[in-house]
């Protein structure tokens, strides 16, 4: 059951970026990453959306385990 939902997240989002939004991206730790976690300075972010510019979508915890829910085939809210 577990399994399902954290192949889901990754499908999604792939894998971030080791550290937080707003940080020099040449600090990047995985470059092979698609999201940065957490908010940036323009607000907070759930849906993955780059706002900052740098080429990583922001995405906080809820926004990742909401989608990898949903994505996973759960009917939540």
């Amino acid at each position: 059951m577990g399994a399902n939902i954290l192949i889901a997240a990754y499908k999604k989002f792939g894998i971030g970026t080791g550290i937080k939004a707003e940080k020099d991206p040449s600090g990047v730790l995985n470059k092979s990453a698609k999201y940065e976690y957490g908010p940036n300075k323009k607000g907070y972010v759930r849906d993955g959306r780059d706002l900052d510019g740098d080429g990583y979508g922001e995405v906080d915890c809820s926004a990742l385990v909401s989608s990898a829910l949903k994505d996973a085939g759960y009917n939540i809210s």
